[in-house]
């Protein structure tokens, strides 16, 4: 018994220190080691004006919220307009953003041929197997259903993985605690990067499923007893290799479960023991065939595999701050330069990360993983004020206000929400450890699963934003105990009972008169370009094109562009031009970008070999236009031109028009929590 209560301590303060470092970094901090993404942030006074107000109105809302039918009405309103807007973007916005998203859809394309060759990138990248296959399963039943396009297919496919895995975390609560749910869903509706993350095709939004519905097993396991228990057991397990599958940093879910299992109250040592061995012999006894068969499958030659200590490597990297690329420094090209075969790089690996280890010293390797701390665990957005479309048909203008250049509400509200959730469990943990409350089963499931992954981040690994949104719905779940700690708190006590609106209001107009002095002196204008319409894609090959012949496209432009951008590899041995719809041309070999005046409408690009000799011209190939290329190649099946057509203007950092219609919706949103 004192083994456990001393284990529930050090969790405890371990989650609290987490807790505040993210919270300290989240609120003063956001961004600082990547000062270029602050431009899709307000103020920080704003950041915090935005948290105050709706943590005012959740706490309001959530108060009593299966018991009024008034408040439920609210909740249902933004729960709806939550799915229009997902259907809406399911069936208007879609493309591809790079690298992994632009692979697997190419990926995709091939499977729903059925041509089973993989590509090269899945020697890279194996784990993204399973994903793959997951997503062709579903495109394939959406075809049946008169689904054709690939894009729409594959929202409306990480769009209800999303809501399941939500659904998963509200029913696993309300079967814990209803008031627990209740702010639970509040907080995950409002939590926008949850959304936005499944307009890029990746494993994320696959592996949170999974992860959230070993979530739900769990706790009806917990609540069972007899075979029905262990039917629910062995359900989790089965949850959790299909989320190792699909992304392999979710084996920290498996040792999560494992050690919440040893520590089990209801069962003996013995039995405690043999549940453990029984998860652990399923788990792998599934998942290491499995591995091993895919491994075996997409990985062609034993030098594409890549070596996994790189992450490692890039971890070590002070120049970068623990990230693949910063300020010009490439990672990937000092372990690739000079070093050929997998063992080598493994070699120069294993060395360089002892020599920048012995260079930093201890107080240079916790520095680091305090820059680290900041860039992946300060800014709410997890990754989404990174996400653009760079392969598309067209360019819908509300992709401005989701990840573009006027992303700053959006990117704030997430900001508010993120910071909402690590106080709660700041919070939570204070409260937990002055009362000296045991841990529930879930509650001590969650916390191994999210101080699991911190800690193999920040000591070990590559950072990104992005790799905060596997800990979404966990961190979510774990900071409704708090919210529900403060909302019974007994405030009548508090002098700041009796003037509680007044001094928020207060609080509120200070902040607002602030951040809007910080956002007028910093308002500056600066170029943005936008891709309207892109397929130039990087994996490219070569088409041998004899001389006097030529290559037609033929491209339909939807949106206004100003800038065209043709990929060559030799500009002089060939010549290019688009045709445009009123039969003018506009040559576009000379130079890289070529700036003209190109409205919507059918053009075609041309591409003619004048020399005497074959030229190598760019190409790249797919089975499908997956919703985001334009038409093939004329007479070449199957093989793209990769070009862009781009809107170059200039803007205001942050509109100041929207600046004023987003501090109107917080005015709205603390009016109505004054009323309910």
């Amino acid at each position: 018994m004192k083994i456990k209560n001393y284990a529930n301590k050090i969790l405890l303060i371990l989650l609290l220190i987490i807790s505040g470092l993210i919270t300290l970094n989240s609120a003063l901090f956001p961004g600082v080691r990547q000062p270029w993404k602050l431009a899709k942030f307000y103020p920080i006074s704003i950041n915090i004006l935005a948290t105050i107000v709706l943590t005012y109105f959740i706490f309001k809302l959530g108060k009593n919220l299966h018991k009024s039918v008034k408040k439920r009405l609210i909740l249902w309103v933004i729960l709806g307009i939550q799915l229009l807007f997902q259907v809406y973007l399911s069936w208007t916005t879609y493309g591809a953003q790079g690298v992994d998203d632009m692979d697997m859809r190419l990926q995709v394309g091939s499977l729903l041929h059925n041509i089973f060759t993989w590509s090269p990138y899945y020697s890279w990248a194996p784990q993204n197997t399973v994903a793959t296959l997951i997503t062709v399963s579903f495109i394939k039943l959406a075809s049946f259903i008169g689904i054709s396009n690939v894009g729409v297919a594959v929202n409306l496919f990480l769009f209800s993985l999303t809501d399941l895995a939500i659904l998963f975390g509200f029913q696993a609560l309300k079967i814990v605690n209803q008031k627990l749910a209740d702010y639970y869903i509040l907080l995950a509706a409002f939590f926008l990067p949850l959304y936005v993350t499944a307009l890029i095709l990746y494993t994320d939004p696959i592996a949170q499923f999974f992860l959230m519905m070993s979530v739900y097993c769990f706790v009806k396991y917990t609540h069972q007893s007899g075979i029905i228990s262990y039917t629910w057991l062995f359900a989790t397990t089965i949850s959790l290799v299909l989320a190792a599958l699909s992304k392999e940093n979710l084996l920290i879910a498996l040792i999560a479960l494992v050690i919440t299992l040893l520590f089990e109250e209801r069962s003996s040592l013995i039995i405690r023991l043999t549940k453990s061995l029984a998860v652990l012999v399923i788990f792998f006894g599934i998942f290491s065939p499995t591995n091993s068969l895919i491994k075996k499958q997409v990985v062609t030659e034993r030098d594409q595999i890549f070596p996994l200590t790189y992450w490692v490597y890039i971890g070590y990297s002070n120049a970068t701050d623990g990230t693949v690329i910063k300020n010009g420094i490439s990672t990937w090209d000092q372990v690739a330069t000079g070093h050929v075969t997998v063992d080598q790089k493994k070699a120069f690996i294993r060395s360089q990360v002892k020599q920048d280890i012995k260079q930093l010293g201890p107080i240079g390797v916790v520095k680091l993983w305090l820059k680290k701390i900041n860039v992946q665990w300060s800014l709410g957005t997890v990754g989404t004020e990174d996400h653009q479309f760079n392969y598309l048909q067209k360019y819908h203008l509300i992709l401005d206000y989701i990840f573009g250049n006027k992303s700053q509400p959006v990117n704030t509200i997430s900001q508010a929400t993120y910071l909402i959730t690590w106080i709660g469990i700041l919070i939570s943990c204070c409260v937990c450890l002055k009362k000296k409350v045991k841990m529930e089963p879930l509650t001590l499931f969650m916390s191994l699963y999210v101080i699991g992954i911190f800690i193999f981040h920040t000591l070990f690994w590559e950072v990104q934003p992005r790799y905060a949104y596997i800990v979404t719905l966990p961190t979510i779940m774990l900071a409704t105990n708090g919210l529900r700690l403060v909302a019974e708190f007994d405030f009548s006590k508090l002098a700041i009972r009796r003037c509680g609106k007044v001094t928020l209001v207060g609080i509120s107009l200070l902040l607002l008169a602030i951040g809007t002095g910080q956002l007028l002196e910093k308002n500056e204008t600066t170029s943005v370009s936008t891709v309207v319409l892109g397929q130039n894609f990087f994996r490219q090959e070569a088409y041998q094109l004899n001389p006097g012949v030529e290559l037609k496209e033929t491209v339909s432009l939807k949106n206004r562009a100003n800038t065209f951008n043709l990929a060559l590899w030799n500009r002089h041995k060939v010549k290019a031009w688009l045709e445009k719809p009123d039969g003018k041309k506009v040559m576009v070999n000379q130079k890289e970008n070529v700036t003209n005046r190109f409205n919507p409408g059918k053009y075609t690009l041309v591409v003619k070999n004048t020399s005497s000799k074959v030229q190598r011209v760019p190409v790249f190939k797919s089975l499908d236009n997956l919703g985001v290329l334009q038409a093939q190649i004329n007479n070449v099946k199957h093989t793209y031109l990769p070009f862009t057509f781009s809107m170059i203007s200039s803007q205001r950092v942050k509109s100041v028009t929207i600046y004023l219609v987003f501090i109107l919706i917080l005015a709205g949103i603390l009016l109505l929590a004054f009323l309910i």
